[in-house]
């Protein structure tokens, strides 16, 4: 995976000078753009990072640069800059999920920590992302039944139950139970029901 990088999007040649100069200082790889437009068309999205957003730029909103990303699924996290934050401003960043909104002229300090999270957040996410989709290629191997039995067992069910449940005989249900141990990658019904909670694939509540 590619280093982290912190995009700036920021109209103003002398803050976002200011900015990259600070940052670069600091050890962090930055890329920067004087519009929204010049960012959407260079943004890798398997690039990980965060974006210094400004919210009044020539060709966009900010606000409207978030929904956008949003729109095309690209998920990165966003830290607003601003020289005078409105109520409503505020109120759309956040509610769209935004780190943070930052009032221009913002302290080193405060920017480098927000910066920090921002990275940490995007790692968390890329990372759970590349476990689900291990986890997903590995519950494609199943067949239509298997998921069934992979459902049941991770719901609690035991094997006379499953039988019962799908109308097959028990000595089919442990054949069909080794064989997603055997395509998930699975040891222990601890595994197999962690790896179903981790892609959200299970449906059924527990038995009790």
């Amino acid at each position: 995976m590619p280093a982290s990088t912190v995009f700036i999007v920021e109209d103003h040649v002398v803050v976002r000078e200011a900015l990259v100069g600070l940052l670069e200082i600091e050890g962090y790889h930055v890329k920067a753009y004087s519009t929204a437009t010049d960012f959407l068309n260079a943004y890798q999205p398997d690039t990980p990072g965060c974006l210094l957003l400004d919210i009044n730029l020539p060709d966009m909103t900010g606000i409207r640069l978030q929904d956008l990303l949003a729109e095309k699924q690209l998920h990165i996290p966003i830290i607003f800059l601003t020289g005078q934050a409105s109520v409503s401003n505020t109120i759309q960043a956040f509610r769209k999920g935004a780190i943070d909104l930052l009032e221009k002229p913002v302290s080193d300090e405060m920017l480098l920590e927000r910066i920090d999270e921002a990275l940490e957040i995007d790692a968390k996410a890329r990372s759970k992302a590349l476990k689900q989709s291990a986890i997903r290629q590995r519950i494609d191997r199943l067949t239509k039944r298997e998921v069934e039995v992979m459902e049941l067992l991770a719901s609690g069910y035991s094997n006379k139950q499953m039988a019962q449940e799908l109308d097959i005989s028990y000595r089919t249900v442990e054949i069909h139970r080794r064989r997603v141990y055997e395509k998930t990658e699975v040891e222990s019904l601890a595994e197999l029901i962690e790896l179903v909670h981790v892609i959200g694939f299970l449906k059924r509540s527990s038995v009790t």
